[in-house]
């Protein structure tokens, strides 16, 4: 390694596809703003296995951290190999910086999302417990805290990490400012608005001939959500899909549906659509995933915080499938308030018309109502299947929808700088602040854990 090369500890959320495809859009800028200057380690996940493989990334991946993170973490005195820790959606990284007296990143794109009263709460106590941890050295204290609020509600853990990480990056809605207000003492954090987080490969991306349809299926595995209703999910929409791509409209082009992998390789997904222009295969790594998008005439996928944003900058015209968590319908309102036209898609959330909202962990309620829309006799369903034909044989209805979309997203505060910020951000605080923090009032200082190195 270079003299004076800066090591950086980078982790994702395991919610699905889209914390790690923000996390590597974010270290993919970074690596090559500053080429020479930081390297990168990445736990094994599968998000992380299945994002890079088959391309060239220059990462470290870090297999045994892929399933005990923590524990990784604390085995191998990470704070003396890395310089600073970058995590996306994943508190525990931020937990062990802390610690340790480093300096971290948390990026959080539901801030305006999480029940934050009903945490505000509890957060002096568990601040207060985290430094008792810290002064005692007690990393086994650390361990039962962490793993028994993560499996009590991962949501809260989030929300603290924003007390602990040096600084946070938030994606940035009308209602952000009004949210944070509510928790006075999450105001007073280094808390940074950021837009949309785009990889370099979307930002270069070349212009090519748009030749098929693309539906991307990656799964929302969030702890509130279950495999089976995954599975139902994803039975409805290949049967949407199947309907749609055996049209008149649909049989134009091949469709190509992403799903993930773990979902796919199952065994439950029972038999997939079988037609001679639909092909269903795993989720592709980020580099031929830009090349698919980029050649898409349309893409079908849900209302989330990664692809949405990478087609508007494509100018690749979206229809949006069903919400596949709670925190996507009121994305659907936040796109609609930014004049993104969200008429095209099939969604929960009809803003200006007929809204809805669900709680964190009423999942049950809002796949109840994914499964009644889905439904061949559903009336909506039908008349977006034919606007989603109509979409399909109007090449110039396609070009003005992809404009506006591209518009209106780009119009959103940070607009579609998010991956530059971040990584500015993480250079900065790297060769401009030393290794203990001064953080909240909370005095942070480097000391000797009590636990051995795993060679």
């Amino acid at each position: 390694m270079a003299s004076g090369t800066k090591r950086v500890y980078a982790s994702s959320q395991q919610f699905g596809f889209g914390p790690t495809g923000l996390m590597l859009a974010v270290t993919d800028t970074l690596t090559s703003s500053y080429q020479g200057s930081v390297r990168v380690s990445l736990p094994g996940t599968p998000a992380v296995r299945t994002l890079l493989r088959g391309r060239p990334h220059g990462y470290t991946v870090k297999r045994a951290a892929a399933t005990d993170e923590l524990d990784f973490l604390i085995r191998t005195r990470a704070h003396r190999t890395y310089d600073l820790f970058a995590s996306f959606f994943n508190p525990t990284p931020v937990i062990y910086a802390w610690m340790n007296g480093m300096p971290s990143i948390f990026h959080d794109g539901l801030l305006d999302f999480w029940e934050l009263k009903g945490f505000a709460g509890r957060l002096e106590g568990d601040l207060r417990f985290l430094s008792q941890c810290r002064e005692r050295r007690d990393y086994r204290a650390l361990r039962v805290w962490h793993d028994r609020l993560w499996e009590k509600n991962p949501h809260e853990i989030i929300f603290l990490a924003h007390f602990l990480a040096t600084k946070s990056y938030v994606r940035y809605t009308h209602l952000t400012n009004e949210v944070i207000g509510t928790v006075p003492s999450l105001a007073k954090r280094r808390i940074a608005y950021v837009g949309s987080v785009l990889s370099p490969d979307i930002i270069h991306a070349k212009r090519v001939p748009r030749e098929h349809v693309l539906v991307t299926l990656g799964g929302s595995l969030a702890p509130v959500i279950t495999h089976d209703e995954n599975l139902r999910y994803l039975r409805s929409i290949l049967s949407f899909v199947a309907e749609a791509s055996a049209t008149p409209a649909g049989s134009r082009y091949p469709w190509i549906v992403l799903v993930n992998r773990t979902l796919l390789q199952s065994g439950k997904l029972g038999r997939l659509p079988n037609a001679k222009n639909l092909t269903v295969r795993q989720s592709a790594n980020t580099r031929e995933f830009t090349n698919l998008l980029s050649r898409s005439v349309l893409i079908l996928t849900q209302p989330g915080y990664g692809t949405v944003q990478e087609a508007a900058y494509l100018r690749t015209p979206t229809f949006f499938l069903p919400e596949q968590n709670a925190g996507q319908p009121p994305y659907v309102k936040e796109a609609w308030v930014a004049g993104y036209p969200v008429s095209f898609g099939l969604t929960l959330m009809q803003p200006g018309v007929s809204e809805c909202s669900y709680g964190e962990f009423e999942i049950k309620r809002m796949y109840g109502d994914i499964e009644k829309l889905l439904k061949v006799s559903n009336t909506r369903r039908n008349e977006k299947r034919k606007l989603l034909e109509t979409l399909l044989t109007d090449a110039e209805m396609r070009s003005k929808v992809a404009d506006i979309q591209h518009s209106a997203l780009g119009s959103m505060t940070g607009g579609y700088m998010g991956a530059e910020t971040m990584a500015k951000g993480i250079y900065q605080l790297l060769n401009g602040s030393s290794a203990s923090v001064s953080d909240g009032g909370i005095p942070l200082h480097v000391f000797e854990d009590e636990v051995a190195d795993e060679s």
